[in-house]
């Protein structure tokens, strides 16, 4: 994973963009997945292979994918994404605490997260 984020603590927002590399290292292939935001700040993820998406939930953000061609084992694909948060309306103290202003800023709770369906050979 490699990411770029920038924060706006004065608006309690933040913009970002990356990458996941993700690799097959067992005996199946990898033919389905799914990508969800728990945390709304997901605004769009692209791979570098033919996808398609199968269903989804945009105001959620949970959306399965299926690749067109699977990938083997020993391969990787690569996953671009872009998150953005902007917080509206007053401060009343029950804003997302990764976006407090603080010296310390959690990546680990504004990124997307996914689960796969494996074929075995």
């Amino acid at each position: 994973m490699d990411a770029e984020v920038d924060i706006y603590p004065e608006r309690r927002s933040f913009s970002g963009r990356g990458y996941y590399t993700l690799e097959i290292t067992r005996i199946s292939q990898l033919t389905k997945f799914i990508v969800t935001d728990s945390r709304e700040s997901v605004e769009d993820v692209k791979f570098d292979r033919p996808f398609r998406q199968t269903l989804g939930d945009k105001e959620y953000f949970y959306r399965p994918y299926q690749l067109d061609k699977p990938l083997e084992p020993n391969e990787s694909m690569r996953m671009d994404f872009r998150v953005a948060y902007t917080s509206l309306g007053f401060t009343d103290g029950n804003e997302r605490p990764e976006l407090h202003i603080t010296e310390r800023f959690s990546t680990g709770t504004i990124f997307l997260s996914w689960a796969t369906t494996r074929v075995t050979k």
